[in-house]
């Protein structure tokens, strides 16, 4: 009997012990943290990716919803558009005013017209922009404006605005500088070229072509981003925000007389333009 105890004590020894030795290893524990390492740095290493693609799916969508805006604003000669103001920070229209003949053309003179929120006024050099027929009106600038046989101007208009569509916290205009750079802004350049030939010569005796240059343009709007700070007023356009590498182009065609309008009594020599899909010449 004792012979037979002793074995039963020994088998439940035994047996206690291999339970005992079923747990991990400290190097098979080593070896789970090395796998779930290297799975934390790819995960960490995908995450500002992920960010990145998620950040410009945004502001790509924000572009799109801003262009149709725009678009509408600038084909329906800003009629309903006066709250356009407060996402607009600056318009620059560069003018130049060539002289042709059938051999040479010579430019004139060059300028810039300027369009903006709180400035000094300067007589024929710039505008407050207080309402949406100030707005389009700049923004509407043809790029080519036949002024006579022999004469015609070249504009270049661009425009620093913010988002229109996005949080609530980036619409209204911010004096503060950190409030505005935490907004997502853009710089917007309006090429509005009329559909048809100008005659170097001024012969031009093609009717359909005088139509459709005088009511027909092909609109487009090239959006670039992002700015590496907001519009400061008051510093000199050198200094102002440059424009990243990211860009979007947006595309269409406009019916419709275009009408330059003189807007501001104060500054008579800066042209308006609009657009009235109603009326053609």
């Amino acid at each position: 009997m004792k012979l037979t105890f002793s074995n039963q004590k020994r088998g439940q020894f035994r047996t206690g012990t291999l339970r005992g030795a079923a747990a991990f290893t400290m190097v098979e524990i080593a070896l789970c943290l090395a796998i779930v390492g290297f799975a934390l740095v790819a995960i960490i290493g995908t995450l500002p990716m992920g960010l990145n693609v998620q950040r410009e799916n945004r502001e790509e969508t924000i572009l799109n919803q801003d262009s149709t805006v725009w678009l509408d604003a600038i084909r329906s000669g800003a009629f309903g558009y006066n709250e356009i103001t407060q996402y607009v920070d600056r318009i620059v229209v560069s003018n130049w005013q060539y002289q042709f003949d059938a051999t040479s053309t010579n430019l004139l003179r060059s300028q810039a017209y300027v369009g903006e929120h709180g400035a000094a006024l300067t007589p024929g050099v710039n505008t407050l922009l207080t309402s949406g027929d100030r707005v389009i009106g700049l923004l509407s600038t043809p790029k080519i404006v036949q002024q006579s046989a022999t004469r015609f101007e070249s504009n270049y208009v661009v425009a620093y605005c913010r988002a229109i569509s996005g949080t609530a916290a980036e619409k209204p205009l911010q004096g503060n500088a950190e409030v505005r750079d935490l907004g997502f802004t853009y710089r917007m350049v309006v090429d509005i070229t009329p559909v048809g030939s100008i005659d170097p010569e001024g012969l031009q005796t093609n009717t359909l072509d005088r139509i459709l240059r005088d009511n027909l343009a092909d609109v487009r709007l090239l959006f670039r981003w992002p700015l590496k700070k907001s519009f400061r007023p008051g510093l000199a356009e050198v200094q102002q925000p440059v424009a990243g590498n990211s860009k979007l182009v947006f595309r269409t065609q406009i019916g419709g007389g275009f009408t330059a309008y003189p807007l501001e009594p104060s500054a008579p020599k800066i042209p308006f333009y609009l657009i009235n899909s109603r009326e053609y010449k």
